[in-house]
């Protein structure tokens, strides 16, 4: 890509993670360009607190643990869970700029398969992402 970006667009680049595979925190350092508003979110089990490799000092880190409530929803399976929908219900949570019920009808209007499964997982998401910072 070799155009620009408007500030804004750029702003949101910079602001917002979203680690689908809490692996890659052992790779390289997810929170580089985190301004003090910024917003890091893991799938993971553990406790923003425990989470390796973040170093930035502000925003705000949170952690669901979405694999594990897409397998017990059916979506995917243990070892390869679909975790896309419940990351939405996190990010709802947490961004505080979509609602849930707005997720959920987008939901209900665009996924076909195992429609009632992805939702209870986005809510669950939503009910059990962990927030500090």
């Amino acid at each position: 890509y070799t155009g620009t970006t408007s500030s804004a667009a750029s702003d949101v680049y910079k602001r917002q993670v979203v680690v689908l595979d809490a692996t890659l925190l052992e790779l390289m350092d997810v929170s580089e360009g985190i301004k003090g508003n910024g917003l890091i979110l893991v799938n993971s089990a553990l406790s923003p607190s425990k989470l390796p490799g973040i170093s930035h000092a502000g925003g705000s880190i949170a952690t669901v643990d979405a694999s594990r409530i897409a397998a017990e929803h059916g979506l995917g399976s243990r070892t390869q869970p679909i975790v896309n929908t419940a990351i939405l219900g996190a990010l709802a949570k947490v961004m505080d700029v979509i609602t849930l019920d707005n997720v959920t009808v987008a939901i209900r209007e665009n996924i076909a398969i195992k429609t009632d499964a992805n939702i209870e997982a986005c809510k669950e998401a939503y009910d059990k992402v962990v927030a500090a910072g």
